[in-house]
């Protein structure tokens, strides 16, 4: 199944992603924290998958069975709110186009949210940015190298994918960079192709498509050059006709238009056209395209003034409408191609075999020799290797992806190093020998081992998905979701200033035991707490207008009184006023303004209320009540003082003669 599907080696790391796409989201979540290898490998193998598919002749029929999987694991996280972590398993613009490619189109609704939420506008045009970069470089070369061809499909199919994918609300600041995209697909597929095809059909550089391709549906082979050029016409056109439906203008492709209109008015003066072999892009856009209406309808409004091409679409309407879609023998060809390959025949594998270029298989084997000969010309043989340089096979071996390669046998292999390289030394097979740790074979042989006594190292162990028992997940659940006393902590500048000590933590005591601060601690904070008094009094007595930032409220003498009380400008004033309104403890904050504000004034009428019951503080005495300015009168009319009075001068009169006594034995105790 591996070798299948074009992902050797990485079986393992598809059946991890499988297997994390079952797991309920908190679980997945917490097993991504806990191993972060789990991002490394989902995108490594998410490559490996994209690779095979974007490099594929024809693209698979059915996806791979694991390839939606990666758009619900990614589509899990971002509804259980962690985009952040969803985003690195997909950490790079690379990994979204894989992720693009791979998606089956039963999934594409969920792809599209998921882009949704890792991408902005100004990702989305890079992207596209990138892609076309890529593909005008491809039609600025030159078309001799065979690899070229399969380099533009590979390229065109995967800009249609992230298109196809990519929300329509991503895309209002692309129009630039999608014009410039199908103009360079009007280039390769008008120019660059029938020149390739010409260049590979040995009719020179001024052969054309329809001079070599005497197609034979039955000839054609998926390894041949006809079908590595037909499918990229297919993959073009395709993305040619996404990116014309994505325009909402085309008066930016004016030029464009009539050149290819024009290309296709002497096609169809020549007259025996065929369908994607010399036939021209708008002429197989009307003839496949359930688009071509809207397309039309747009060229006709770009080219409105020029009668000409008018004409010319008229043409190609009544071309069209007489002639069956999907018809001809290219489509007949990669109608064969996509339904599955043929049972080699042992002609197209000698062909296959012998055309390989030595000194591709030479420059691979001396990087990778342990790859050998024989093995190398199998695996250069398949499709998805033909026209490639030796850079991108070894690029390609080295990330593991060998096609559907079968491992060459000895006698092969011996036979091939010495027909087409210089004679090799064989290295000797390696000799089976006993483990080290099951037996000994040194000078202390003689002792007694026990292999069951030796503790195998961590990468020997069989390790399991996840490591921890019930007890320990329960505690860390536990300690993850218990409330913390700091939540609900918040800073009232009304509450008097809390020290926290720890256990092992000392307070500053005066003589008396009592904790004495030095008078730089906490200073800021307290000056803060004093100004965020002042502030929240003054917005319960003068109300949020006070704070306005128009100039009535400026010139107030109460804002002048606030900024010389605070120290603040106009622009603070107003700031902390609008952080205020979007405080949620807004209402909690002004309820104990107001509480602080009347406890302040009862604290005022008591301490007046006492001055006026009690006199000043009389030592040891304590506060004696005042004496009545205005005597008392009996009912006779006799001038009285209170009971009251008379005990507390008496009692003066007492703690002096005390303090004295106090004092005289005290010194005749020194003095003797």
């Amino acid at each position: 199944m591996a070798a299948a599907d074009g992902t050797s080696g990485t079986d393992a790391a598809h059946e991890l992603i499988h297997c994390l796409a079952g797991l309920a989201t908190s679980e997945l979540a917490r097993f991504t924290l806990q191993r972060p290898d789990v991002a490394r490998v989902f995108a490594a193998s998410l490559n490996a998958l994209a690779v095979h598919t974007a490099s594929s002749l024809v693209p698979p029929a059915t996806a791979h069975r694991h390839a939606q999987s990666y758009v619900e694991i990614l589509a899990r996280l971002i509804e259980r709110g962690d985009p952040s972590l969803a985003r690195t398993f997909v950490p790079t613009h690379g990994a979204l186009v894989d992720l693009a490619i791979v998606t089956p189109p039963t999934a594409t609704p969920v792809l599209v949210a998921v882009l949704e939420r890792l991408l902005d506008t100004s990702n989305a045009q890079q992207i596209l940015t990138g892609l076309h970069a890529q593909l005008e470089n491809v039609a600025a070369s030159s078309p001799e190298d065979a690899s070229v061809v399969v380099v533009m499909r590979t390229l065109a199919r995967l800009a249609y994918a992230f298109l196809n994918a990519c929300p329509a609300r991503l895309l209002k600041d692309s129009a630039d960079t999608l014009a410039a995209l199908a103009r360079t697909c009007f280039q390769l597929y008008d120019k660059t192709l029938p020149h390739a095809a010409g260049l590979a059909g040995g009719a020179g550089a001024s052969g054309s498509a329809s001079d070599v391709f005497g197609l034979d549906a039955a000839q054609v082979d998926a390894g041949s050059w006809q079908a590595q050029w037909l499918t990229c016409r297919v993959d073009v056109l395709q993305l040619l006709v996404l990116v014309l439906t994505s325009l909402e203008s085309y008066a930016s492709l004016t030029r464009e238009l009539k050149q290819a209109l024009a290309v296709t008015q002497q096609v169809l003066a020549r007259g025996g056209s065929s369908a994607l072999i010399n036939s021209t892009a708008l002429l197989d856009v009307a003839a496949t395209a359930d688009a071509w209406p809207a397309v039309r309808v747009q060229v006709l409004a770009a080219l409105a003034n020029d009668r000409a091409c008018q004409e010319t679409l008229s043409s190609i309407e009544a071309l069209t409408s007489s002639v069956p879609r999907f018809s001809g023998v290219a489509w007949s060809v990669l109608q064969r191609l996509a339904s599955g390959p043929r049972p080699p025949s042992s002609a197209p594998t000698a062909t296959a075999a012998t055309g390989v270029s030595d000194e591709v298989v030479a420059a691979v084997d001396s990087v990778l020799p342990h790859y050998g000969v024989a093995r190398l010309r199998t695996i250069l043989a398949q499709p998805s290797f033909v026209g490639q340089n030796a850079e991108m096979v070894i690029q390609r071996l080295l990330e593991g992806d060998e096609g559907a390669a079968v491992p060459a046998s000895p006698a092969e292999e011996a036979r091939a190093s010495t027909s087409h390289l210089a004679p090799a030394v064989e290295a000797p097979a390696p000799e089976v020998g006993r483990s080290l740790v099951k037996s000994r074979a040194n000078v202390f042989g003689a002792f007694d081992f026990d292999a069951s006594t030796i503790a195998a190292s961590k990468t020997a162990r069989t390790a399991r998905v996840d490591e921890l028992t019930p007890s320990l997940k329960a505690a860390i659940l536990a300690r993850a979701e218990a409330e913390s006393s700091d939540e609900d902590e918040e800073w009232n500048p009304f509450a008097a200033p809390a020290r926290t000590v720890g256990v092992e933590d000392e307070l500053d005591l005066d003589e008396d035991g009592r904790e004495t601060r030095a008078a730089s601690d906490d200073e800021d904070d307290a000056e803060a707490r004093v100004r965020e008094r002042m502030l929240l009094r003054h917005y319960v007595e003068q109300g949020a207008s006070s704070f306005g930032s128009d100039a009535a409220a400026r010139r107030s003498a109460e804002r002048q009184k606030l900024r010389d009380a605070t120290g603040w400008s106009d622009d603070l004033l107003e700031s902390w006023a609008v952080m205020l309104d979007r405080n949620p403890r807004k209402d909690r904050l002004l309820a104990a303004a107001s509480q602080a504000q009347l406890d302040d004034h009862l604290a005022t009428v008591n301490a007046a209320r006492e001055e006026k019951l009690f006199g000043p503080d009389k030592g040891r005495g304590g506060r004696m009540p005042k004496a009545n300015p205005q005597p008392a009168k009996t009912g006779q009319g006799a001038s009285k003082q209170a009971p009251s009075q008379r005990a507390a001068k008496h009692k003066e009169k007492q703690g002096n003669k005390a303090r004295r006594q106090g004092h005289d034995k005290k010194m005749a105790r020194v003095n003797t």
